[in-house]
């Protein structure tokens, strides 16, 4: 079995360890790239190899970020938020009478 590694500390290096002296292949990344994990890979043997870094994951777009919509086109502006949201007295558990609120 191939199994990837992301961090090589402490935890990730003896994990590493464990899985190459169990008979697995390994592939280690950290952040600083596959050139600072020269010496590991060589303590590991041919069944380690280092990679590259995570690439970071794209940001999700913020509410604040401008969108698509233009007033000149609103029909490519997505549809606005459910305005009929349910109201507290269809929240409650059908058969379970409603209670006095206290004033």
């Amino acid at each position: 079995m191939r199994t990837g590694i992301i961090g090589t500390g402490r935890i990730g290096t003896v994990l590493a360890r464990i899985l190459v002296a169990a008979g697995h292949q390994v592939v280690i990344a950290n952040a600083r790239g596959p050139q600072t994990l020269g010496p590991l890979v060589a303590e590991l043997g041919p069944a380690a190899r280092g990679a590259p870094p995570p690439a970071p994951a794209d940001p999700a777009p913020s509410p604040s970020s401008p969108s698509c919509c233009s007033p000149r086109s609103p029909s490519a502006c997505p549809p606005p938020p459910c305005s009929t949201a349910p109201s507290p007295s269809t929240t409650r558990p059908p058969g379970r009478p409603r209670t006095a609120s206290a004033t």
